[in-house]
């Protein structure tokens, strides 16, 4: 197999003004043109990730946000998410509430109250009326988001302990959980699938057409502090490939995710770096970040034309690179 080749990355655009402190949770929209970012400030910001630059050879380039969502939320935000047709976006953290906000307006439509606990995660499904949230209390729990109704419409409490990361696509929900296992949950059948992986926490997880990408804080088969990516053919469940060579020891830093052509798969390293390995070959390819600012969260964009990720850190600044 041939050696893949190493590439050089850049910062192409900063995102300024935005919160004051750490930035806690980042996520693209499904259009990749928007951003949100959400901090311990207890306020979410949405930015323009596509600005329109008169000269396009001054790079790079900084940003303001265009709308800011605040008010409500006590404690830091630590999930953001948003529908596909960019309308509404949810977020939650240690509230133990799940807040679903009209983007136009920036008024809060409904508050979804149930958690014990603090809230790790907001999904979406494709029709955006169906929001799931997952929770330290070991539990995922989904919102009807048209009536706004205070009960949910299911309980999902298969976890063992914190409940880290949900995805939602079609009628399937992907679950990873801090008990080493990455749960699948077909609705309409009303099937559940367990993949305990022994790999150790699952803080991630991220879905394309026939891949679950599980990012884990390590195992007995991995280096202490070290992490790992392992890709998991959705069909059979089984292992394809493993990815290290990174530092994860926090829950917090936790996101990983594939490129717009799923050629690449990303996740971030507590070595203030974010790390882009070739899917077919397993090799690293590339690192992002200045290599000097501890990262607190991150964010790939998987509509890119070309491999991007947003950095965010524990001082406030938030940055997109492109390799």
């Amino acid at each position: 197999m041939a050696t893949t080749e190493k590439r050089g990355s850049r910062s192409v655009l900063s995102l300024v003004g935005g919160h004051v402190g750490a930035v806690a949770c980042a996520s693209y929209t499904f259009d990749g043109k928007y951003a949100l970012t959400g901090g311990i400030d207890r306020c979410v910001s949405l930015w323009n990730v596509r600005p329109k630059r008169a000269d396009q050879k001054m790079l790079p380039s900084t940003v303001r946000p265009i709308a800011t969502f605040s008010g409500p939320m006590g404690y830091a935000v630590r999930a953001v998410s948003t529908t596909r047709d960019n309308a509404h976006l949810a977020c939650a953290g240690e509230d133990r509430c799940v807040f679903l906000w009209d983007i136009a307006t920036a008024q809060v439509l409904s508050r979804f109250f149930g958690h014990r606990y603090r809230v790790n995660d907001v999904a979406f499904n494709g029709e955006g009326n169906v929001l799931a949230s997952a929770s330290y209390d070991k539990t995922v729990k989904l919102w009807d988001c048209r009536s706004g109704s205070a009960a949910p419409i299911q309980v999902l409490s298969d976890c063992k302990d914190s409940a880290t990361s949900v995805e939602m696509r079609s009628n399937q929900i992907f679950v990873g959980s801090v008990d080493g296992s990455v749960y699948t949950y077909d609705i309409r059948a009303g099937k559940q699938h367990a993949d305990f992986l022994a790999l150790g926490p699952i803080t991630s997880v991220a879905i394309s057409e026939d891949e679950i990408l599980a990012h884990s804080m390590g195992g007995q088969q991995t280096r202490e502090g070290q992490g790992e990516l392992v890709l998991i053919d959705r069909a059979s469940g089984n292992i394809v490939r493993s990815f290290q060579g990174h530092k994860h020891i926090s829950e917090a830093l936790s996101s990983c995710g594939f490129d717009a052509t799923s050629a690449f798969v990303f996740a971030p390293s507590e070595c203030s770096k974010g790390y882009f390995w070739s899917k077919e070959s397993g090799e690293l390819v590339c690192t992002v970040g200045d290599g000097k600012s501890k990262l607190s969260c991150a964010s790939v964009n998987a509509q890119s034309d070309r491999p991007e990720v947003l950095l965010a850190t524990y001082g406030g600044n938030v940055d997109v690179w492109i390799f």
